[in-house]
């Protein structure tokens, strides 16, 4: 699997963009196929996701023309990106004429939760392939927590932040903008694009021999706060103790004596962890438990094990994603210093964390 890292240059000022990948340029993957189901897509690309089973598509300007399996009246070729080398397909319209994953939708993590009773500005890109049915109903809705809600049909029971009234038709091989202003109800932390309209309710316009169903395509997403000031994308001050890419140990971290139960007196030092990954929503963490060699080993090995998962389990309930987080338990097998005497027992008994910067 090779890595792509594009970072073309944007058509608009990112200074303040709360969000992440927002050409989708950084991926894992390419391949001149449709992604076909949620979790292809998801693991295709960086920081976004399917939120529902709809999948869409990740496409390369250099491979537009040979996506397979052939889509009947779709045809790529004249489409480019907006910005960068990569673009995202969905559909949009279709659930009456029975069209698989009829309305599929992008997630993304804000690089920052947004502030409760701030104006925000948001603005992406689209443009309709030529033969696709024509729509309205296109918008951004926000959520507190990661959305996994399988359905088919699309996401008609989240009122989005804002929805745009008019078709987007015109010109398909021209991008057309898609923009507005919101007031934050919320310290939401994730955006979701997609077509928010019931199908029986949407302004559609059908192309003679055309598709009947809506496809369009996605770049270039911006998220701001309309005050400038609001936001500085940079980890608040409580929370920059924590350096991506070296070992650090946890500190003022306590456990109940020989249980994996954490003391209360420790939760102000994790939340300043969560914080920093939920401000860092693409970096990964690895997690590490140790003892003192005092006891049985066995149980010692399990103990930090299970002190590893305690903490695992503590940033998951703080909306870490548990795919980010991994854990391991190694006992008294790596002491820092000796284990004669209980001071030296104290530093040995310790968490260990490394932030992976990606």
């Amino acid at each position: 699997m090779c890595l792509f890292f594009f970072l073309g240059s944007f058509q608009f000022a990112t200074s303040q963009n709360l969000i992440p990948n927002p050409s989708f340029e950084e991926v894992n993957e390419i391949v001149p196929y449709w992604s076909g189901t949620f979790s292809k897509f998801n693991r295709r690309i960086k920081t976004w996701s399917s939120p529902t089973q709809g999948s869409p598509d990740i496409l390369f300007y250099k491979l537009l023309d040979k996506m397979f399996p052939k889509r009947e009246k779709v045809d790529l070729g004249k489409h480019l990106p907006r910005t960068g080398k990569l673009m995202v397909g969905i559909k949009t319209f279709g659930c009456l004429t029975n069209t698989m994953h009829c309305k599929e939708y992008l997630q993304v993590p804000f690089k920052e939760p947004l502030r409760s009773g701030e104006e925000y500005y948001y603005e992406y890109w689209v443009s309709p392939v030529e033969l696709s049915v024509k729509v309205n109903g296109f918008g951004m809705a926000l959520g507190l927590e990661k959305m996994e809600d399988f359905m088919h049909t699309g996401m008609l029971d989240i009122p989005p932040a804002h929805i745009a009234e008019e078709i987007i038709d015109g010109d398909s091989i021209q991008w057309h903008k898609i923009s507005g202003t919101f007031i934050a109800d919320d310290n939401h932390k994730y955006a979701i694009l997609g077509n928010f309209n019931d199908d029986q309710m949407i302004k559609s316009k059908v192309e003679k021999d055309g598709m009947d169903y809506g496809y369009y395509l996605i770049d270039d997403v911006l998220v701001k706060p309309t005050n400038p000031k609001i936001h500085s994308l940079s980890p608040p001050v409580a929370v920059s103790k924590f350096k991506p890419n070296k070992v650090m140990i946890l500190p003022n971290l306590l456990f109940d004596l020989d249980q994996a139960t954490i003391k209360e007196s420790s939760f102000p030092t994790l939340n300043d962890l969560a914080d920093y990954l939920i401000a860092h929503p693409i970096n990964t963490i690895k997690i590490t438990g140790h003892t003192d060699n005092q006891g049985n080993q066995d149980h010692n090995l399990r103990l930090s094990q299970e002190r590893a998962m305690a903490i695992k389990t503590y940033l998951i309930q703080k909306n870490i994603d548990s795919e980010r987080i991994q854990t391991f338990g190694l006992g008294s097998q790596h002491p820092l210093v000796d284990n004669h005497t209980e001071e030296n027992r104290k530093l040995n008994r310790r968490v260990e964390i490394k932030i992976n910067d990606i």
